[in-house]
């Protein structure tokens, strides 16, 4: 009887302890508007987004992602939470989801205004449309979200902060979809380009990686669909940044067993 009861407190363990629980998306867990001053949003192509539900296509620790009905835009929200999609096996994050020692989003208007800043410098480069960070003065149309369950919401636009960027297809998938060397050289030198123009403009990265979910293909050319860490330090950028984006590109790619055509020969 004894070893039966510590069978059974021994999967309970780990079961507490050792199995995330599913924190499903709410909309309660989108960054607010926190500004009290209200600004102008000139954007009218946001009414015709949002006659139509917006389904999700994918969050990170920050932000989530929402897909227009004609698949041309994408809708960005940003997070005041971390959530999970389902219950798995990850006991260092159920001790963090037990404790309440969750990721810690970043500061709203730091990263709004960070996207401002892209959308001034880099619209380009980063596919962006329209930033939404202060209450509008214009009454914006409510909108109907639709999460990766199947579930919808009714929302709000003028209560959150949220970007507006072209849809474009992540290197990510290119990079893997790329059968032969040539195809992954031409994306290299799609990125290469990008990141020459990022650091033209007075742009570093400071993350240490290569994140290949911040990068995107788009009309013929590669954009950075994420900031991610990326900040405005002129006095930082140029050559050298160029440089080290390239080597931490390159260095993600060796990872993946890739390689380009040069290094090939």
């Amino acid at each position: 009887m004894k070893k039966v009861f510590s069978s059974f407190a021994l999967l309970f363990l780990v079961w507490f302890f050792c199995i995330t629980k599913a924190d499903h998306f709410q909309p309660e867990m989108l960054q607010k508007t926190v500004w009290k001053k209200k600004s102008s949003f000139d954007f009218p192509l946001i009414y015709e987004i949002a006659k139509e539900p917006l389904d999700f296509i994918g969050n990170g620790l920050e932000s989530i992602a929402f897909v227009s009905a004609d698949k041309k835009y994408v809708v960005k929200f940003f997070l005041n939470k971390e959530f999970t999609k389902k219950t798995y096996f990850r006991p260092k994050k159920r001790i963090k989801q037990l404790f309440g020692k969750y990721h810690k989003p970043k500061n709203p208007i730091g990263v709004a205004e960070r996207y401002k800043e892209a959308l001034n410098h880099l619209p380009e480069e980063t596919g962006l449309l329209a930033v939404h960070a202060h209450t509008s003065q214009e009454k914006l149309p409510m909108c109907t979200l639709i999460d990766y369950r199947g579930k919808q919401y009714q929302i709000d636009l003028n209560d959150y902060i949220f970007v507006v960027q072209k849809r474009a297809d992540v290197i990510k998938e290119a990079v893997f979809n790329s059968m032969t060397s040539k195809e992954v050289t031409a994306i290299s030198n799609q990125l290469t380009a990008l990141f020459q123009e990022i650091s033209q403009k007075g742009f570093v990265n400071t993350s240490l990686i290569f994140n290949p979910l911040n990068f995107a293909l788009l009309e013929g050319r590669a954009v950075m669909i994420d900031l991610g860490k990326l900040a405005y330090r002129p006095e930082e950028a140029y050559t050298k940044e160029e440089v080290r984006f390239h080597d931490r590109y390159k260095k993600w790619l060796n990872s993946c067993g890739l390689k380009t055509v040069e290094e090939q020969l």
